[in-house]
């Protein structure tokens, strides 16, 4: 912040400005359009055979539900909003879950356990849909249709 300010009691007007921010930065950050997407997309993501509804809260593989814990959802409900884009543990924690510090996930190990549940819900198609991306972390991503030419191989 660049502002000073004259009098350290006004907690009100420093919290303000903490605020503002705050806000500011988050505008500017990559993940940005990952919050305002579901605006735009009425909620309902296409990955592939996998459907994420978030104004409904559900999820389906080939219209299948898929029961998913809150947070298991949330996950996939953000990399379906932005797929075949990689993110890092990090920012999975920050964007996913930005309570994560006060919630005691500390650790960037949480995000593989949540995409290792994810996958076990998904099944067979768990390695094409969410591929890890070595040394960064993880993606979602549609399945590439089988061509003629890798079935006789």
């Amino acid at each position: 912040m660049d502002q000073q300010f004259s009098d350290p009691r006004n907690v009100e007007s420093l919290a303000k400005a903490i605020a503002r921010e705050v806000l500011r930065e988050l505008v500017r950050s990559p993940g940005f359009e990952a919050i305002v997407e579901p605006i735009r997309h009425n909620g309902v993501f296409q990955v592939g055979p996998l459907t994420v509804d978030t104004l409904r809260y559900e999820a389906t593989l080939h219209g299948e539900p898929l029961h998913l814990k809150p947070r298991e959802f949330a996950l996939l409900a953000f990399l379906a909003r932005n797929p075949g884009r990689a993110f890092t543990r990090e920012q999975i924690l920050d964007l996913v879950w930005p309570d994560h510090v006060a919630c005691a996930i500390d650790s960037e190990r949480t995000v593989d356990v949540h995409v290792r549940r994810i996958r076990l819900k998904l099944g067979r198609e768990a390695k094409q849909l969410v591929r890890t991306i070595m040394g960064v972390g993880y993606k979602l991503q549609a399945p590439e249709p089988l061509s003629w030419d890798r079935v006789q191989s």
